[in-house]
């Protein structure tokens, strides 16, 4: 139940604004409907007596709804139903705020708030009226063309009074999370409110419909001057987006390309950063520009270059978070591995502590056991444990989990076995524990209400019988192939793992040098792997088996053989390719990701019978990609593995 409504003076200074369209107007959104008096998301939120909301409209919703680059001039939300007020003060939003950004970012997150936004109305006492409620701002906002704009809004007091939501219309089933609303009835200065504590579901694929007033700029002509490129950081850590940016050329006809580079020399374009604004993510230091076109006479201009940084790993280790914590017995009460033994009792908030004194030596490539005992709660206790075996300052939910272990009683012991994965980064990283109450699917990094953290060291040596590395394919023809791979010292032999993956077949062959020849035993036009083990008879030890490296055979008609082979298969998203009997065509060579988005596409003259190009892909994850090769007459397709 609510509590009663607290009596509070009339507030003197409301404001009701027209609908007056400045400039064409363009709606953003579909009408799905509309919220509640009580539900979320609104911008006209009273029925708590504070907010702070964000909304995310794409770039690409508002070109497909026509918008066009130029200053937007208002903005409008429009009120499905009467807005039935009974509280003394009118229904008044005190100090409603309305701020507006460009942004990178293509998906709202539920762990913190886009900062940078700049006020365009407001702060002004107001009350929603039925209809279009349009917010003609102080000064325009310029808009290039293409990126993504967040509006934010916020305002209300304690001591004011609170009334029901506004209905507002709104767009359901959006395909990135588009919304996100805190709400309070105790904030003060809600609009700096900067923790993550978001109304559930309210960061989601919900979103108010909103209508922009746009002044049109003129077409380009001549060369647009590209100017200085931004960044929003100049040190970030791996995984973290952050924005790079030029000043928008407020002229119809403009294009924008982002590149980056490694080392400050060669550049390469960016698939899809084709805004103003670009949200990017590094995993190494890399400097970043802009091209700037216009269209319309070809005349291109470049930013100057932005360099941004990589933060030291100890940096970027997220810190957990608990509500509640340890006071109902929810606690770690001993960790063991190795040489770590620790025995501890109940912490006080934040219910985090880092034991950077303790470390233990881990042996890549080998099993191991930690054991994690909870504290004197009676049931329902769940643990679970991390290490960050890259080294990068970030623990991967996916590859540096390693395991967790629920449904404990009081001081239950939850033992969690694992293996350091043989590509492992040697040296000193972190270990993470959790305790979490009544909890399935534990995360390193969110906030839970019962439960506790503790961090520890550990050092990553060499296997004693490690993998072998440089694994690739050539020679290959329509029934050949030599694989080769780089040796390790104190091996013994390597074991040989062939597959056919049309046949599912599986072959294992010792082998005492490192290559091997495949001769006159091999089918036309079909996809192998092969993969090896290190054998160390002197420690006793058999390594585990390296990642698949794939290859395809070339095909025949008449005496030519016809094909495409990619090389190394897996890699680190630089590749190889080779294509044979397909002399005089002209190809368009596409890389597609997972969900279908390209991330390369360059064109492809072949004017011999044998053609290689080297492929290096840039801020790629991980996982499965379609290469493909098409024109009029062929439509070529070959997977890849990305693996880092």
């Amino acid at each position: 139940m609510r509590k009663q409504l607290l009596n509070c003076s009339l507030i003197a200074g409301l404001f009701l604004w027209s609908a007056t369209a400045i400039g064409q107007s363009y709606t953003i959104g579909a009408n799905n409907g509309y919220n509640t008096a009580t539900s979320y998301p609104t911008p006209f939120g009273d029925f708590y007596k504070t907010q702070r909301a964000q909304y995310l409209y794409l770039g690409s919703e508002m070109a497909g709804a026509g918008m066009v680059s130029g200053d937007i001039t208002a903005l409008s939300f429009t009120v499905a139903l009467p807005y039935d007020i009974d509280v003394p003060d009118g229904g008044v939003m005190e100090g409603y705020t309305v701020k507006i950004m460009t942004t990178g970012t293509t998906s709202l997150t539920a762990t913190g708030w886009e900062a940078g936004a700049s006020v365009v109305w407001g702060p002004t006492d107001y009350i929603p009226a039925e209809g279009v409620n349009t917010f003609i701002f102080d000064s325009p906002f310029t808009w290039d063309g293409s990126s993504n704009i967040i509006v934010e809004i916020c305002g209300g007091v304690p001591e004011g009074t609170y009334e029901d939501n506004a209905s507002v219309v709104w767009t359901t089933g959006l395909p990135f999370n588009g919304s996100r609303t805190y709400r309070s009835d105790t904030q003060i200065d809600v609009c700096s409110y900067a923790d993550a504590s978001f109304v559930t579901g309210t960061q989601g694929t919900t979103r108010p419909q909103i209508i922009f007033d746009v002044l049109a700029g003129a077409d380009c002509a001549g060369t647009p001057e590209a100017g200085d490129a931004f960044a929003s950081a100049e040190s970030v850590c791996p995984a973290t987006i952050f924005n790079v940016s030029v000043n928008p050329v407020l002229e119809g006809g403009i294009t924008y390309q982002w590149e980056n580079s490694t080392d400050g020399a060669i550049w390469n374009p960016i698939a899809g950063a084709t805004s103003a604004i670009y949200g990017a993510s590094q995993d190494v230091p890399t400097w970043y520009r802009c091209v700037v076109t216009c269209t319309a006479t070809g005349d291109a201009s470049t930013s100057t270059d932005v360099y941004v940084g990589i933060n030291a790993a100890d940096d970027c280790y997220c810190t957990p978070n608990y509500t509640t914590g340890t006071g109902d017995g929810d606690f770690i009460s001993n960790v063991a591995l190795g040489a770590i033994n620790n025995a501890t009792g109940a912490s006080d908030t934040p219910f985090y502590t880092y034991y950077d004194g303790l470390s233990t030596d881990l042996e890549a490539d080998a099993t191991y056991t930690i054991s994690i005992t909870n504290g004197e709660y009676e049931f329902n206790n769940g643990v679970a444990a991390w290490i960050d075996f890259n080294h990068d300052g970030y623990f991967d939910e996916a590859t540096e989990k390693l395991g967790e272990v629920t449904g404990l009683g009081t001081y239950g012991v939850g033992a969690i076995t694992f293996t350091v994965p043989a590509g492992a980064a040697l040296g000193t990283t972190r270990l993470r524990t959790r305790e979490v109450y009544n909890t399935i699917g534990m995360l390193a990094c969110t906030e839970y209400v019962y439960g506790e953290t503790e961090d520890y060291n550990v050092n990553i040596t060499p296997s004693a019988c490690p993998l072998v590395s440089d694994l690739y394919v050539d020679g290959i023809t329509t029934d050949d192939a030599m694989l080769h791979w780089t040796g390790i010292a104190g091996a013994d032999q390597y074991r040989l793992i062939l597959w056919n993956t049309a046949t599912g077949l599986i072959n294992k062959k010792g082998v005492n040098s490192t290559s091997y020849a495949l001769v006159d035993n091999l089918t036309p036009l079909t996809t192998y792997a092969f993969r090896i083990k290190t054998v160390c008879y002197d420690e006793g030890l058999i390594s585990s088996p390296t990642e698949w490296i794939y290859w395809t055979t070339l095909g025949r008609i008449g005496e030519e053989e016809v094909g495409v082979s990619l090389f190394p298969n897996p890699n680190n998203g630089t590749f190889t390719v080779n294509v044979s009997g397909y002399e005089n065509n002209a190809f368009t060579l596409n890389v597609v990701n997972a969900i279908g988005q390209v991330v390369y596409t360059q064109p492809v003259d072949i004017n011999s019978n044998e053609f290689t190009e080297t492929i290096s892909l840039e801020n790629v994850t991980p996982g499965m990609y379609q290469v493909n090769l098409s024109n009029a007459s062929h439509n070529i397709n070959y997977s890849i593995i990305i693996t880092e």
